[in-house]
């Protein structure tokens, strides 16, 4: 993409967007935004000098190249509209990660019906104590760095995945982490079965798999299983893996 273009954000104050928003600023690119409210976001894209339109009109994109929402954003929003009576390129929240994603030498997804805050954040803070300086997007305050994102090298990015619309398709990372699968986003999935089936299209575009929990999911060889006492895996299954499995223990 060229660095000339200006994105467009519609809703930047949500805290998935403004990381995405940030990120892209990093890049050199020009940013800005519209949201219906100041909030501690849109204070700290601010500090990025990103402007922030707080209504949304058709007038705020008019210089716009790029536009970017997420699943919240209705069809009636004008500036969605607007966007698309003008041909503008329009991409999803989704879209705008992948495209981010495939900067990056690895690409670690944490997905799950629960807990990818909290496992992201972990995953984050471990490599970044191990001097790897990853990049990575989340979605939530980390509280070890204050910050919904941190900007690092170019070999790792680590980011949440949601299932959502199936927003996490869009995604090819090097490694799947897969924490639970659970009935959740019944509005759009409307079956158990209809959530197996879209984790299962995430680990087969995968290069690799960690899982923890026990699923359903049809696993290749490349997967990695992780368990404790507490949950024990089988380990005929285990002892099939082409790599060495960790085992945890004593937690």
């Amino acid at each position: 993409m060229n660095s000339n273009m200006l994105f467009h954000f519609i809703g930047i104050g949500g805290i998935s967007m403004s990381a995405l928003a940030v990120m892209l600023s990093k890049k050199g690119f020009k940013v800005q935004g519209s949201n219906l409210e100041e909030n501690d976001e849109t204070a700290m894209l601010q500090t990025h000098d990103i402007h922030i339109f707080f209504d949304h009109k058709a007038s705020n994109i008019e210089n716009a190249d790029v536009v970017v929402y997420n699943s919240a954003i209705g069809e009636s929003n004008p500036e969605l509209a607007y966007a698309k009576e003008k041909g503008l390129l329009i991409l999803t929240r989704a879209q705008m990660l992948a495209s981010i994603s495939k900067d990056f030498e690895n690409c670690i997804a944490i997905c799950g019906s629960h807990g990818k805050t909290t496992t992201t954040s972990m995953i984050a803070h471990i490599l970044t104590d191990a001097g790897k300086k990853p990049t990575v997007h989340v979605g939530g305050v980390m509280r070890n760095y204050n910050s919904n994102f941190l900007i690092g090298d170019n070999k790792i990015f680590v980011t949440e995945a949601c299932e959502y619309k199936n927003n996490f398709h869009a995604l090819s990372p090097s490694t799947l982490v897969v924490l639970n699968i659970e009935a959740d986003h019944l509005d759009f999935f409307k079956t158990f079965s209809a959530i197996e089936k879209s984790f299962q299209t995430m680990v087969e575009k995968s290069q690799s798999v960690v899982i923890f929990s026990d699923t359903n999911l049809s696993l290749p060889k490349k997967t990695v299983l992780f368990c404790t006492e507490s949950h024990i895996c089988n380990k005929e299954e285990i002892t099939l893996q082409d790599k060495p499995t960790l085992w945890a223990s004593n937690l």
